[in-house]
């Protein structure tokens, strides 16, 4: 072969590889897209774009990017007609949706399909965009309402919170709903029964339902023109709230039966829902403590009070560990603690917080409040403090109770022998002389011991006795001195307060021998005596006056 036939030939060989390579590194491009921004319904649960693809003579692969694909927990599933036949083509793509759409997605997803060559060459995109919407507006009853029932007058209140009754609720609010149902017909309706439903309409969902409420009426009977009321009282569970959401529908139900035996309509369902807006703030930067729990709500001296409690971050940005503390503070327990969050807390989510208060044994009795206060700070000064939109601060109060075993100054105590002889068989009574030396009032308890062998007691007068800081009084024991308790004695007077004896104070007596006759006489009742003499006197004047009479005859 001559050296011009070969590089000839090489020649041929190098072009045709060009030609490959550059066929090979053709790109896809995409025109004429339609329909890729849709809207659907939870029920159409699918839609369809097209588009052209030019060069699609090579064989390329559909398929989307994850990174870009966000759907709230919502999935995706892609179909397409792709024909590689060399030209440019018209495409279709189908995306069908899935997922548990009431509990998971309401919104707008975005997302890119990549058409890839095989082979060498550069990729086509193309963006969609899918806003998914609730199938049609929420209803409690779309029956008949042949039995001509209404729900009117619906009226807010915020019983507990930081809402404003009509015009907006916070998270964790206490509300009651008050309405009047009426029966406006002319037949009688019985069983009537309330369903109502706090509907989110972002999310388009039900976020709480009348097993979430108490409703103070509820399965009655309204005769022909007659109207009743009820009341639904419930919490605001931020639980069930998304950051953000704002607004809300409460939508209330009355629902019966017909009761007329003369109408066609008896027995038939009938019924009618109202409705009416209300704000929900859940896009304030403010902080809610909720489930506080102040265990046991009365306890002792020298004992631990637990605190718990919910703190919830009810705005729609997260707070770093930064930006959120507790202060639990009480001026008369000299408690001022701060506690941090060291993950922070999330948007409409809450951490939870337990805290073990001891009870000084030196407390006044009485009740106390405790506060926890939510700061943005770590300083915590007044101005850290979170507050609301109307300018409320981020504090809340709960109440415990102290009563028993709480230590008092002892006091001073003396006896006094009150009885002016003290002998054997007799009653003996002695002052005891108390003196309150705390710097607060106190209420004190006197008993006896060490006597049951010689004497017992008789009675404690007064039972008890209260005092103010520095007063003094006397409680009075009085004893019964038993017959064999002749010599020096010993015993002790005993007092108790907040069921803690707190003094204890010997006492020495002398009781002398007892004289029997003379016992006897100091304890006969000379009236009885004189009327006994007076009969004796008597009985034998008449023995001598008939003994005088029997003489004579």
């Amino acid at each position: 072969m001559t050296k011009k036939t070969f590089a000839l030939m090489a020649f041929s060989v190098f072009f045709l590889i060009a030609l490959v390579g550059l066929a090979s590194a053709a790109s896809l491009s995409v025109s004429n897209v339609v329909g890729n921004d849709s809207t659907i319904s939870q029920d159409d649960g699918e839609f369809s774009f097209t588009f052209e693809l030019s060069n699609a003579g090579l064989e390329a692969d559909i398929n989307w990017s994850e990174s870009t694909f966000s759907a709230g927990g919502v999935e995706l599933s892609f179909s397409h007609n792709f024909i590689a036949d060399g030209s440019t083509t018209t495409q279709t793509i189908t995306v069908t949706v899935t997922g548990d759409f009431e509990n998971n997605y309401f919104g707008t997803i975005s997302g890119t399909i990549v058409a890839n060559p095989s082979g060498a060459g550069s990729s086509a995109e193309i963006p969609y965009s899918i806003t998914i919407t609730e199938s049609e507006s929420y209803s409690l009853y779309d029956g008949e309402n042949n039995g001509d029932l209404a729900v009117k007058n619906i009226e807010f209140k915020v019983v507990e919170g930081f809402g404003d009754d009509e015009d907006y609720w916070y998270p964790w609010d206490e509300v009651e709903v008050e309405f009047d149902i009426e029966n406006n017909g002319d037949l009688d309706v019985k069983n009537i029964e309330i369903t109502a439903c706090l509907y989110d309409e972002e999310r388009g969902k039900c976020v709480l339902d009348e097993d979430d409420m108490d409703i103070s009426n509820d399965d009655f009977d309204l005769d022909a023109g007659d109207d009743d009321s009820s009341i639904l009282s419930f919490s605001i569970d931020a639980g069930n709230l998304r950051e953000g959401n704002t607004d809300y529908i409460l939508y209330i139900a009355a629902v019966g039966e017909v009761d007329d035996r003369n109408s066609v309509y008896d027995g038939e369902k009938t019924g009618m829902q109202t409705e009416k807006e209300i704000e929900i703030v859940t896009d304030d930067d403010f902080v809610i403590v909720n489930n506080v729990e102040l265990s046991p709500s009365t306890i002792s001296c020298g004992r631990s009070l637990e605190i718990t409690a919910d703190i919830w971050n009810v705005g729609d940005q997260d707070l770093e560990d930064d930006e959120v503390y507790l202060n639990i503070y009480s001026k008369d327990l000299k408690l001022d603690e701060k506690i941090s969050f060291e993950k922070g807390i999330s948007a409409m989510d809450y951490e939870s917080i337990s805290y073990s208060l001891n009870i000084p044994e030196d407390a006044d009795e009485g009740n106390y409040r405790i506060e926890l206060r939510v700061y943005d700070d770590e300083d915590m000064s007044d101005s850290d403090l979170f507050e609301n939109r109307e300018g409320d601060e981020s504090i809340f109060s709960n109440y415990f109770k102290v009563s028993g075993n709480c230590a008092i100054e002892a006091p001073a105590v003396s006896a006094e022998m009150i009885s002016s002889e003290v002998k054997e068989g007799d009653e003996m009574q002695i002052g005891v002389h108390l003196t309150n030396n705390d710097e607060k009032p106190a209420t004190f308890f006197v008993s006896a011991e060490g006597f049951n062998s010689w004497a017992t007691l008789k009675e404690t007068s007064p039972a008890s006795i209260t005092l103010d800081s520095g007063d003094s009084d006397y409680v009075y024991l009085t004893f019964d001195l038993k017959d064999n308790s002749e010599g020096e004695k010993q015993f002790n007077i005993l007092v108790t307060s907040n069921n803690r004896i707190i003094a204890n104070q010997p006492v020495l007596v002398s009781v002398k021998k007892g004289n029997f006759l003379g016992n006897i006489f100091e304890s006969l009742d000379w009236k009885i005596v004189l009327i006994a003499a007076l009969n004796l006197i008597l009985l034998i004047a008449i023995i001598i006056v008939a003994s005088r009479v029997l003489k004579k005859n």
